[in-house]
């Protein structure tokens, strides 16, 4: 490791010390520092087929992995560490969207309106016409008497839905 570090302290894009680095990392088991590096080097080496192979194996492992810990842990009604699990597997899988909805249900269920929020937006930026979205963030921001908010949302919803009584008495 300290030889990866000196080489990256002459030549910060040396590709070998980068990847050695992060082999070095998932070698002692500190899985998130590996994959950090990995997505570094994916993005400056989209083609590299080895990244590309550390990157993909690390990220489907610790999503499934951390998927199994939130099931488990949800069966044991222990909902801070069933949140961190769910936080952890979007970390390695932002773009599943049905863990983010997992997530902010929950979140919204617990009662943690303003952190529901933020996953419901993260969710809209990839997903912005998903209707059943709309719709729970619409019902947060009224729980967060965020009544401008809510109505912006229902009005958006009324462009799927023209004529909706639900939709227009919530408005209203």
């Amino acid at each position: 490791q300290k030889n990866f570090d000196k080489a990256l302290a002459v030549n910060p894009d040396n590709l070998q010390a980068q990847f050695g680095l992060a082999t070095i990392h998932e070698t002692v088991n500190e899985k998130e520092k590996a994959f950090l590096i990995y997505s570094r080097l994916r993005t400056k080496h989209p083609d590299n087929a080895w990244v590309k192979v550390r990157f993909d194996y690390i990220k489907s492992t610790q999503t499934h992995y951390y998927l199994k810990q939130a099931e488990l842990y949800k069966n044991q009604n222990e909902s801070p560490a069933y949140i961190d699990a769910l936080k952890k597997a979007i970390l390695y899988s932002p773009e599943v969207i049905d863990i983010k909805i997992e997530l902010a249900d929950f979140l919204n269920a617990e009662k943690q309106y303003e952190t529901a929020v933020k996953y419901y937006e993260m969710i809209l930026e990839s997903q912005a016409n998903n209707e059943a979205v709309l719709i729970k963030i619409a019902e947060v921001y009224e729980q967060l008497n965020k009544f401008d908010s809510a109505v912006l949302i229902y009005k958006k919803l009324l462009e799927f839905k023209p004529g909706d009584l639900v939709v227009t008495n919530k408005i209203n």
